[in-house]
């Protein structure tokens, strides 16, 4: 497998900075945080002859050692010659450093004093999804992955006192930790294949503390039966798949569920919610039946290009007013930032997704 790398500086704000370091001290962390900044590593796909044939069309770009100096700012080899011709893979680095706003790098491990905070195993971030998707619209047809990591370099490093607030530099549930003398070659070996053992319907308790499957005992007996019935026992792909169908996310088993309180039984909170609308619907044209609800609202003026014309012009048109709310309690709360992407992704798509699809 053959990687390129890249680094870039500040991966943290000034403030995010100091809180870290503030955050490191309370916790007995000897060691001084001097910097944080990007890793990028991009894989290379295996190319035969013919690919470099079409790619590059038998004429790799010819460069002057000013080009080289200002894309790599000096960290590339010097040379006086005025027409150097410059190797696919070194001519992708140049072009890939440029777009990554970056620095190409000879590093193949964590150098000492530096600690890195990459995707677990056999994950990809948001990040590197949207990241090799543009990259390969932008003529990288010979990248395969394009992956970013945080590097944390320290003064004083000590890896086994890091070891106890690793969890203030990475979150243990998305991301895990390479110390030095680690080579970056390791982020991307699969992962041993094993055979995935099943729960006896007698150990489905210890399955969901073990698992984190977070099932009442009703939903413990309802898969019990389910699987007796079958006559079998679950995988835990399928205890996993079960727990977050069926998850208060995205069933809303409480939000929807009569409740008791001081021996009263009270009206779902979610039907408390609807009620509201029920009562005073006014201007309200769907509610609770889609993606988002939708409000009349006074025609207005657009720019618009009708596709009799192909021209925009300025267009008064009838329209709605799409309003919803997002629910991320639970993804928000374990993992912050990754949680409130995906509301925040989800506020974006369902608005134009109501009914036959909006236009913003």
């Amino acid at each position: 497998m053959k990687l390129l790398a890249f680094r870039a500086s500040n991966a943290l704000d000034p403030f995010a900075m100091r809180k870290l370091r503030e955050r490191l001290a309370a916790a007995g962390c000897t060691a001084t945080l001097e910097t944080v900044g990007f890793l990028y590593l991009a894989v290379l796909r295996k190319t035969t002859q013919e690919d470099l044939r079409k790619t590059h069309q038998n004429d790799v770009r010819k460069t002057t050692q000013e080009d080289l100096r200002k894309t790599h700012q000096n960290d590339v080899h010097k040379t006086t010659q005025e027409g150097v011709r410059i190797a696919p893979q070194q001519e992708t680095a140049c072009r890939l450093a440029c777009l990554l706003d970056a620095l190409p790098t000879l590093d193949d491990k964590v150098a000492p004093n530096q600690v890195l905070v990459w995707p677990r195993a056999a994950m990809r971030s948001p990040w590197a999804a949207r990241a090799t998707d543009i990259v390969q619209r932008c003529g990288f047809d010979g990248v395969e992955l394009v992956e970013r990591g945080r590097l944390f370099s320290f003064v004083r490093m000590d890896s086994a006192a890091l070891d106890s607030v690793s969890h203030l530099l990475a979150d243990p549930l998305t991301e895990r930790l390479l110390y030095p003398g680690e080579g970056f070659q390791t982020l991307f070996q699969p992962l041993p294949q094993r055979a995935m053992p099943s729960y006896p319907l007698d150990r489905l308790e210890h399955a969901n503390t073990e698992l984190g499957l977070a099932l009442s005992p009703v939903e413990i007996g309802y898969l019990v039966d389910g699987y007796r019935a079958m006559g079998r026992d679950p995988q835990p792909c399928e205890l996993l798949m079960f727990a977050q169908l069926n998850s208060e996310h995205c069933r809303h088993k409480i939000f929807r569920a009569p409740f008791e309180h001081d021996g009263q039984r009270h009206t779902p909170l979610f039907s408390l919610i609807k009620s509201t609308t029920a009562k005073n619907p006014q201007q309200v044209i769907s509610a609770y039946e889609d993606n988002a609800a939708q409000l009349r609202r006074p025609a207005r003026s657009r720019l618009l290009r009708p596709a009799a014309s192909g021209s925009y012009q300025e267009l008064s048109q009838p329209g709605t007013l799409a309003i919803k709310a997002e629910t991320h309690n639970h993804p928000t709360l374990v993992a912050p930032w990754p949680g409130a992407a995906t509301g925040v992704g989800g506020e974006l798509r369902d608005e134009a997704a109501t009914g036959r699809g909006g236009r913003p």
